[in-house]
């Protein structure tokens, strides 16, 4: 874990969530990632947030949530962080672990997504030019394109998509998936 920005001693920000990380402002985005559910590319999926994003990096934070069921994993995901990340210890299940994220992320847009899902370089870009062109839109959906390489992978990516398309053409509530949506502040602070 790197030396400098990390807390001597956890800091409680809320409902028991301990703030273990942290330096500056978020900026623009907040990208939260609970640390679960990795499926073997975890610090390869990290790295396409923390450093393969084509959107400023000075302009948004990483936010991993740690259950801190992998202490070594936790310390190698810690040292990939910057200076406006945020590395917090939460507790529960992924819902949970979303929300101390949401809670203790600062930017004015919140990107849920998970472990296992590698963030496209221009994905943060291309949401800021979306929700710039739609005001009015509480938030968005990215899309994601699927690395399973085995047969067990590929058959849960086409009950996944046959999912989700299901859910889109019914305009049914549950059509926002955590593999990365966009949320403003502004919404979830609303919805509490």
């Amino acid at each position: 874990m790197k030396s400098s920005g990390v807390a001597q001693s956890p800091k409680e920000i809320s409902g028991g969530t301990k703030l273990l990380y942290a330096r500056s402002s978020a900026g623009d985005f907040s990208v939260i990632v609970p640390l679960v559910d990795g499926r073997g590319e975890e610090l390869a999926c990290l790295r396409s947030w923390t450093h393969d994003q084509s959107y400023p990096r000075e302009k948004f934070q990483v936010v991993l949530v740690s259950a801190g069921q992998d202490p070594d994993f936790d310390r190698r995901a810690a040292e990939l962080l910057r200076a406006q990340d945020l590395f917090i210890a939460g507790a529960g299940s992924m819902h949970d672990l979303y929300e101390a994220g949401g809670r203790a992320a600062r930017g004015a847009i919140l990107f849920f997504t998970e472990l296992h899902c590698h963030g496209d370089p221009h994905c943060l870009s291309g949401l800021r030019e979306w929700l710039d062109s739609h005001p009015h839109a509480a938030g968005a959906c990215a899309r994601s394109r699927h690395q399973n390489q085995n047969y067990l992978g590929t058959c849960e990516e086409a009950v996944f998509d046959a999912h989700v398309e299901a859910m889109a053409k019914h305009q049914h509530w549950r059509r926002v998936v955590p593999r990365g949506f966009a949320l403003r502040r502004s919404v979830y602070e609303e919805l509490n």
